[in-house]
Formats: structure tokens, C-alpha cells, sequence
């Protein structure tokens, strides 16, 4: 895996990840469409700054939508691009949003599996099932606490591996 950074996009690469996603779309054959049918929902929260990209130098590898606030956090949508999937990006992205949100005061970090395949990868991380299990479109809801760390601060714990 190459040398990573996470930004917060230009309106130009916002545009970039409409565009891929709507390739992904144009050119689906696994039987997921993606989330490009969501690219207005996309375009909301970056004009709110709750957007951000993970980055190899000059190339946008992946993008996650977050909500935050001191009641609730959640990771909305984070896609990391077809060709780069497998290769550990998913898990580092992840890890680090998780560690932005808990940051910046989230009492926990809710995920809706969307699609329902990305489950696994998010139960990996160590979420657990939501109270309430299933979104009304009967994707699975499941939700992430912190642990606490030796000076009783919350942090995101994976494997018994303090992650900064």
C-alpha cells in the first residue's frame, strides 16, 4: 500500500468522485449499484464540510460522508474505488474516520451495512448491532463505543492495538 493522507476535497474532487461513481454505475456488473444513486446526497455534505478523501500523492483512492455532533456520529457512506479495493485501504480509512469522529466528541459511530456485503468489514472493526437492527430498507444498523485507553481517554482499540 502506498503513502496515504486523508483531506478534505475540493469542489474538483468532489466532481471526481460523482464521476467515478457514476462509472462504477454505467459499468456495474456485481449487482450493486454503487452509491452514485446518492451523488445529491454527496454533494450536501461536503458543502458542510462533513466529507473527506483518502488519498495516494495526487490520487483519490476513497471518500467517507460523516455526521457529527456531541449526540450523534456516524459514517454514512464510505467507498474505497473498485481497483484499489483489498488492499488494506478500507480498514485504514475506516479506522482513521472512526478516530476523527471519536476526536471530535462522538459518543459512538453508527454504520447502516449498505450494501449488506460490507457487514463482515464493519463487524471486523468491532461494531456491534444497533438497538435498532435494520434500517427501513432492511440494511443491517450496527454501532462502535470507545474503549478506554490508560488515561481514560476514549480511543478507537483494534486487536488490543491502540489506533492514534
Amino acid at each position: 500500500m502506498d503513502a496515504t493522507s486523508i483531506i478534505d476535497p475540493t469542489k474538483s474532487q468532489l466532481e471526481t468522485v460523482i464521476r467515478w461513481l457514476k462509472k462504477e454505475h454505467l459499468n456495474e456488473l456485481h449487482g450493486s449499484s454503487g452509491f452514485y444513486c446518492n451523488r445529491s446526497i454527496i454533494r450536501k455534505p461536503y458543502r458542510h464540510s462533513q466529507m473527506k478523501c483518502l488519498m495516494t500523492g495526487h490520487l483519490i483512492v476513497g471518500f467517507a460522508i460523516f455526521s457529527l455532533d456531541t449526540t450523534y456520529s456516524a459514517i454514512d457512506i464510505l467507498e474505497i474505488r473498485p481497483a484499489y479495493r483489498g488492499n488494506g485501504y478500507g480498514r485504514l480509512f475506516a479506522t482513521q474516520m472512526i478516530n476523527f469522529l471519536f476526536s471530535g466528541g462522538a459518543p459512538y459511530v453508527a454504520v447502516e451495512c449498505s450494501p449488506i456485503t460490507s457487514e463482515p468489514f464493519w463487524r471486523n472493526l468491532g461494531f456491534v448491532d444497533e438497538e435498532k437492527k435494520y434500517s427501513s430498507w432492511e440494511n443491517p444498523k450496527l454501532i462502535l463505543r470507545p474503549k478506554e485507553d490508560e488515561r481514560g481517554q476514549g480511543r478507537f482499540v483494534m486487536r488490543n492495538c491502540l489506533v492514534l
